[in-house]
């Protein structure tokens, strides 16, 4: 019987029982609801950095592709500011999806992750320890743009730092979906489990 079933309960004499305090249901919880409600809190503060970052170099941008360094830089930026709107409403609803459905947002948002990384991985020559280094020294295209260097890196980390996060929680909601158990005597070919149970049977 649930906490909210008794409370909604009558007494004997016909009337209901003193409802319980917010204070008093929270501590009821598990330490998953916890766990949980500190991963989404985590997720939504690097979802709501990394588009910050992105809505301002796409608004520095602009439409035009020739306002940016290549074309698949553009690309890059448009496909983590669509991950990041993905991300904030999904936040803001996973409550009321069920876990299978939690889990189906939380690999697509993986591959949208390490996708728009990866892509600025491969086109920009940025990094952390090359944002002090003149413009002369990166290759034409991406020259005009080294002012943008620590926010490009920044923008790049925090989507891997997604990536990682969001697999890392696509595997536990599957592992709690599934509950995997640890169990000793379980062995590929079965001989383990013959023997135990020869043994069993020699015993009783």
């Amino acid at each position: 019987m649930t906490e909210e079933t008794k409370t909604n309960q009558t007494n004997v004499d016909g009337s209901k029982p003193p409802k319980q305090s917010l204070k008093s249901r929270l501590s009821g919880r598990g330490s998953k609801f916890w766990l949980y409600s500190a991963a989404f809190a985590f997720l939504f503060a690097l979802i709501a950095s990394e588009l910050g970052l992105v809505s301002y170099l796409l608004h520095s941008g602009g439409n035009s592709t020739s306002n940016y360094p290549s074309a698949e830089y553009k690309h890059a930026l448009g496909i983590l500011l669509f991950a990041c709107i993905l991300g904030l409403l999904y936040i803001l609803g996973h409550m009321f999806l069920s876990l299978g459905v939690n889990i189906f947002f939380m690999i697509v948002l993986t591959v949208f992750w390490g996708t728009g990384a990866g892509i600025l991985f491969r086109v920009t020559p940025f990094a952390w320890f090359t944002c002090g280094n003149p413009a002369s020294s990166f290759r034409p295209n991406w020259a005009s743009y080294a002012h943008n260097c620590s926010r490009v890196v920044a923008t790049q980390g925090i989507a891997w730092a997604l990536w990682c996060f969001s697999l890392i929680m696509a595997i536990i909601m599957l592992f709690h979906l599934f509950e995997f158990k640890f169990r000793p005597n379980a062995s590929m070919y079965g001989r383990k489990g013959r023997n135990e149970g020869n043994r069993l049977a020699t015993t009783v």
